[in-house]
């Protein structure tokens, strides 16, 4: 579904500052992204709007998601988790795509997960 998987990448497209400050939030910190990160409201907030802050988590479409999406910090060092969950609404196939950022001993990983019942063949993950 063509559509449906080019709606889903321009969801995930504006996570990048947000995926930018979690990695720049954990390089600069040790990987703690629980204690000094999580104390940071432009990468845990979970924001219905876009004008509170320049570096406040982003609000991907939101005609388009069934609810605003969610972003927890967990762990310290090496393995500490970023995750952002974003639940589609109709338009999006009503998937689910979780992103999780990894400390690794020389930056972040990031990896997409689908669900909701949903496969590559909706989401593009």
């Amino acid at each position: 579904d063509y559509v449906t998987r080019a709606k889903w990448q321009s969801q995930i497209a504006q996570l990048e500052t947000w995926k930018t400050t979690v990695a720049l939030c954990a390089q600069e910190n040790a990987g703690d992204l629980v204690g000094t990160c999580a104390a940071d409201a432009s990468v845990t907030t979970t924001q219905t709007d876009t004008t509170t802050a320049l570096f406040t988590p982003p609000v991907p479409q939101v005609t388009l998601l069934a609810a605003a999406p969610t972003f927890t910090l967990a762990g310290t060092g090496t393995g500490a988790t970023a995750i952002a969950v974003l639940t589609g609404g109709a338009a999006l196939a009503n998937c689910v795509v979780t992103v999780t950022g990894t400390v690794e001993p020389t930056g972040m990983t990031w990896t997409y997960a689908d669900g909701g019942g949903c496969t590559k063949q909706k989401t593009g993950f």
